[in-house]
């Protein structure tokens, strides 16, 4: 949001941070860094704090590459540079030792289905709205993921997660709220 505000002019209301704060704190909540046993090491903060950065620079460079390109094509190239970069860091050789025709196509399933589409429906958004809501807004990633492993897999929940589910809930209707229209007076 505060880079929205800075590249494209965006205007940052009263709403747009509370809607911040509460997602900065139920997305606290539910990685269960407060009562969740948890541990907050410099590097776990310092990543975390990268990588937020970084997924806002795709909104920003997301938002000026969507008048010129289309979602599919700024997905595709985004993609194959994320994997040119991580490549140094893998073993391509021991990856291919291991595919067989199964493998193969649940990796590519998972790839369009959990990664592709909804980053092209992201990207597509943009166009559509203030990158700074936007970048509110997809933080219902990590509540579905939270919500997923609560109902799916059982695993643990107190009422900070819960909470934390709420607050992130919460300000995505905060900001999809429209502000009360002032009427002339007579």
């Amino acid at each position: 949001m505060l880079m929205s505000a800075v590249f494209f002019h965006e205007k940052i209301t009263g709403r747009k941070i509370l809607a911040l704060l509460m997602t900065f704190t139920g997305c606290i909540f539910v990685a269960g860094i407060f009562g969740g046993g948890a541990v907050l090491t410099p590097l776990i903060l310092c990543l975390g704090l990268a990588s937020g950065f970084f997924y806002g620079l795709y909104s920003i460079f997301g938002k000026f590459a969507v008048g010129k390109y289309t979602s599919q094509t700024i997905t595709f190239y985004t993609f194959l540079f994320s994997a040119l970069a991580f490549l140094p860091f893998s073993d391509p050789a021991d990856l291919a030792a291991k595919l067989n025709p199964v493998l193969i196509l649940v990796m590519l399933l998972m790839a369009f289905v959990s990664t592709f589409l909804p980053y092209v429906f992201y990207t597509y958004g943009l166009s559509c709205m203030d990158s700074g809501k936007a970048a509110i807004y997809v933080t219902v990633e990590p509540m579905v993921g939270t919500l997923t492993g609560i109902l799916l897999f059982h695993e643990e929940h107190g009422p900070l997660k819960i909470l934390g589910i709420a607050l992130i809930l919460g300000a995505s209707v905060l900001l999809s709220l429209q502000p009360p229209r002032s009427y002339p007076s007579a």
